[in-house]
């Protein structure tokens, strides 16, 4: 099979039929999931070994026998867990953790899985939304769609797109975010924009007119992110859109209202001056908290709680968050009266942060899989509040680690490269089992191509360390360096195959394997400088 023998075809020709009998999808020229099928074959074989073995030793009762002692041993072995040999090799285990989030509660539930494969997904990139007010020469709003694939794509990265389009300075931008809770929280431009991939179409980036310099603050003059809301606070409920204004701080709470509500007369059903006060004004800090304007005060902004927003250290916009609060009765007048601001679509910059040829690492899938996550349409059955977690972890892992990659939504195919670790899989970071001695170290041994449903297999022979291409009849040898973005990094690629390391003095052959295999090996093994001393099970 490895050195191109022709003769080997007909085995499996033979082996093909076999399974095609068994189960008809998997007939020769039928495009059905390998992985299905590896499924299916393993679980075939695990049922017909355990049948025959039962026979062999208890219908015959060939076990009495000296020489099948083994077989007898391995039947003992095989009635108290229903695994034979062929299925422990692939054969490992999960941990699954649901954790109730709610303080207070520690509920926790803890169960295992066994598995054949690990089942990763290349992660699509994440459609996010960005709407920009901008407010010279007019307000006006534009809602930037972006596809973004990296973890490391940033505000400012969004804010500098952004800026080509509207020709406004990052200088003259603040992000802001809506917290499901209708809370609106000032956002730093370091961010990451996927941190929060729960409220990824959210961030709203304003305009702050005029020149930012220290001269602002000099001439008391002080930026102010505005937004209203119904109902109390802590119960609130936002209505339209944020804005910008820029207030002095030498205003008295009489002046300073008229300020806030000239910008925000979009919002209102009529003139301000024509409005009864049904308004509180609140300061909003960085950690949600706020403190009510009084209005007896004469100079309102001049206090110790502004003077802490404007100094945190990632406020360097010098921003702060002004909340009105509208009386509930005011609430159906407002929105009869409203007239809804146009938003203007704009798809221009959609694939600059969406990095299809950049390909994603092995190990981040790993670490994707392993990654807790919040549970939907899960109530705890302690607390009974929906807030949970789920997790899975490896508690035991198989001398075969096959991983299996999803590429499909739907119709669609991801076709993202996924970058294989060309040394070692070290697994060890991986196993929640403490008690775990066995060596988790683990060397690549196959990929499985997949191209437009036609696949061929990349499979190292550990005995001369070659890599071949299994090509429907043909066996090619792959050359390292012309083959290496071939195998360890692939678009097509959807499984892996993966073979612990064991003991250096373990052997690669048992004794009884007839010495012309040897001979087989010997010839081509000391064509590549390798002594047959030296070969040991990988």
């Amino acid at each position: 099979m490895w050195f191109n023998d022709p003769s080997v075809d007909i085995y499996f020709h033979k082996t093909i039929s076999a399974l095609a009998n068994e189960n008809s999808p998997f007939c020769l020229g039928s495009q059905k999931d390998p992985h299905e099928c590896m499924i299916w074959l393993l679980n075939k074989l695990n049922r017909e070994f355990l049948n025959s073995l039962e026979r062999f030793c208890i219908l015959e009762n060939n076990y009495r026998s000296i020489g099948n002692k083994y077989l007898y041993s391995m039947y003992e072995s095989s009635k108290k867990d229903k695994k034979s040999n062929i299925l422990k090799l692939f054969q490992g285990q999960f941990q699954k953790k649901i954790k109730c989030t709610a303080p207070n509660c520690g509920f926790v539930d803890i169960s295992n899985e066994t598995f054949l494969s690990v089942p990763l997904k290349i992660p699509l990139p994440h459609r996010v939304t960005v709407k920009f007010i901008s407010m010279n020469p007019a307000r006006k709003i534009t809602r930037f769609h972006f596809d973004i694939s990296e973890p490391n794509v940033k505000i400012t990265d969004i804010m500098e797109q952004i800026d080509k389009t509207v020709n406004i300075s990052t200088e003259n931008m603040v992000a802001c975010k809506i917290k499901p809770n209708a809370q609106l929280y000032l956002v730093p431009e370091t961010n990451s924009v996927l941190e929060d991939e729960n409220n990824l179409n959210n961030l709203i980036i304003l305009q702050i007119p005029g020149e930012i310099n220290e001269q602002l603050l000099e001439n008391n003059l002080i930026i102010a992110v505005v937004y209203f809301v119904f109902g109390s606070v802590q119960n609130r409920e936002i209505f339209g859109e944020p804005y910008i204004t820029i207030l002095n701080r030498d205003l008295g709470s009489g002046h300073l209202s008229f300020e806030i509500m000239k910008e925000g007369a979009f919002l209102l059903p009529k003139l301000f001056y024509k409005m009864n006060a049904g308004f509180t004004l609140y300061l909003q800090n960085s950690d949600g908290s706020f403190s009510r304007i009084d209005p007896i005060i004469e100079k309102p902004l001049f206090n110790e709680y502004v003077n802490n927003i404007l100094n945190e250290k990632e406020n360097n916009k010098k921003v702060i968050q002004i909340i009105v609060e509208w009386d509930l009765s005011l609430k159906e007048e407002f929105k009869s009266k409203l007239v809804k601001e146009q938003i203007i679509e704009n798809y221009s910059y959609i694939k600059n942060f969406n990095y299809v040829s950049k390909p994603v690492p092995l190990i981040t899938l790993i670490d994707n899989f392993v990654k807790s996550e919040p549970m939907k349409l899960w109530n705890c059955p302690k607390c009974k509040k929906p807030s949970g977690s789920i997790q899975i972890e490896f508690d035991q892992l198989p001398d075969i680690l096959v991983f299996y990659i999803n590429r499909f939504e739907k119709t669609i195919k991801n076709v993202k490269s996924v970058q294989i670790p060309q040394d070692l899989l070290d697994m060890k970071s991986y196993i929640d089992n403490g008690e775990s001695v066995e060596n988790n170290k683990y060397n690549l041994s196959c990929v499985l191509l997949d191209s437009f449903g036609h696949y061929t297999a990349a499979t190292r022979n550990f005995i001369d360390g070659h890599w071949r291409l299994f090509n429907d009849a043909q066996v090619n040898e792959l050359f390292f360096n012309d083959s290496q973005k071939e195998i360890f990094e692939s678009a097509n690629s959807s499984m892996f195959f993966y073979q612990r390391q064991h003991s250096k003095t373990a052997r690669w052959f048992p004794q009884d394997v007839p010495k012309q295999i040897f001979g087989k090996y010997q010839g081509k093994i000391e064509n590549n400088f390798i002594a047959l001393d030296s070969l040991k099970i990988c």
